[in-house]
């Protein structure tokens, strides 16, 4: 069944929502305001069998307000799977700031946004990613809150930030049609241990710091990570007792990345750029029942946006990721560049909006291209299509070749 036209019963239901939300504003409290969405989302695959890729119902509450000196701010999910596999409602987000003169402090969880590029994770990874959809959700549904204590001290041009997170929090692999083909073969020997994850004492918590300059006609910033792989690698085991058996275990190791930005204006171009050279990482064998390799690796990117009217902004980055000391044995090349593009411009007095992004992956001969069409029918209420495009010799890109995908969404904001 086609899912474009196979849950209105589900629709009529969650826009009903909005009938009982006023009631929830009569309850808050004095000085509070809130704000949310509800929206709809419906896949369908687009080669044969045409089938449901995602369809889901969700509801976003935001509230904010001030209680003595300190400003709170919680931000809440409930999400429906109109398919019926699997429901979730997770406080995204939820904090107390304090404001002092020339500094602040934030204490909660609370999602954490550096870095200069667009739809590619470089420096910005003090959040953890959910991968559960691959690329096809938007960046700001990606990111993923942590329990940290942030304070920052400011003054007109320069910024210190320092971020303690006590417990790590992982990352979400793509699941569903957009898991990736498992390294192991068909038929072999193996057994899975349980994931092992880092341990609960503070010495186990993540670190960063970053400075900012934001000067006239230039913003630099350097940072130093001290986290986590988001997702766990695998490590691998050998029987000892002659019986061929590979034990695989799941781990999360540390990784420390040095942080590296700038952004500069000239007329209508905005240049930017930003690097980090990490120590330590893993990297998979080629050879499913080798050891994992531990090598250090810079990442990359640089970037312009050119904005020739309101209406129309072109966007154009290059990045890559660079092993080194790369061997024969890895799975990955010693470089992985990725070329994107993106076209956004809205039409009608900027009811449509048209977005192209375009990621392109020469050394797998891999491309991936999202379009979307925007339109505001009221300015409350949006209704959304969209078509997302896969294909590739190898790699990431070529194992979803069969996930290409026609989307609808419909979000009603209060």
């Amino acid at each position: 069944m086609n899912p474009m036209s196979s849950h209105p019963r589900a629709c009529v239901v969650t826009f009903g929502l909005l009938a009982w939300t006023p009631h929830v504003a009569a309850g808050m409290a004095d000085g509070f305001t809130w704000d949310g969405f509800i929206e709809t989302y419906h896949a369908t695959r687009a080669q044969p069998p045409r089938d449901t890729q995602a369809a889901r119902a969700r509801l976003r509450l935001e509230v904010r307000g001030d209680i003595g000196d300190n400003q709170v701010f919680a931000r809440g999910t409930a999400e429906r799977d109109l398919e019926g596999r699997e429901h979730r409602a997770e406080l995204d987000e939820a904090y107390v700031d304090r404001v002092g003169e020339g500094w602040d402090l934030r204490l909660g969880r609370q999602v954490v946004i550096w870095g200069r590029a667009d739809g590619l994770r470089i420096v910005d990874r003090v959040s953890p990613s959910d991968l559960s959809e691959s690329l096809t959700r938007d960046l700001d549904e990606v990111r993923l809150g942590v329990d940290a204590l942030r304070l920052r001290t400011l003054n007109e041009t320069r910024q210190w930030e320092l971020i303690w997170v006590p417990r790590f929090r992982p990352g979400k692999a793509p699941r569903g049609v957009w898991a990736l083909p498992s390294p192991v073969p068909e038929g072999a020997d193996v057994v899975y241990a349980p994931t092992k994850r880092p341990g609960r004492a503070p010495a186990d918590g993540v670190l960063a710091a970053r400075w900012s300059y934001y000067g006239p006609g230039l913003d630099l910033a350097v940072s130093l990570l001290h986290t986590w792989e988001d997702l766990p690698s695998l490590e691998r085991r050998r029987s000892v007792d002659g019986t061929g058996t590979t034990t695989l275990a799941p781990r999360h190791h540390r990784l420390t990345l040095l942080g590296l930005e700038f952004a500069r204006p000239w007329r209508s171009f905005v240049f930017r750029s930003e690097a980090v050279y990490g120590w330590g990482r893993r990297h998979e064998p080629a050879r499913w029942d080798a050891d994992l390799y531990r090598k250090d690796f810079v990442q990359w990117m640089a970037g312009v946006d050119w904005t020739p009217e309101a209406e129309w902004t072109l966007t154009a980055q290059v990045a890559d990721e660079w092993i080194l000391d790369h061997e024969t044995g890895m799975a990955a090349a010693a470089h992985s560049p990725v070329v994107t593009l993106g076209l956004t411009t809205t039409f009608l007095r900027e009811t449509l909006k048209l977005s192209n992004l375009l990621y392109w992956r020469p050394e797998e001969e891999g491309f991936y291209n999202r379009f979307s069409l925007d339109y505001a029918l009221t300015d409350r209420f949006h209704a959304s299509a969209g078509l997302d495009l896969f294909t590739g010799e190898k790699g990431v890109f070529a194992a979803y070749e069969e996930n290409d995908q026609l989307w609808i969404k419909l979000k009603y904001s209060f």
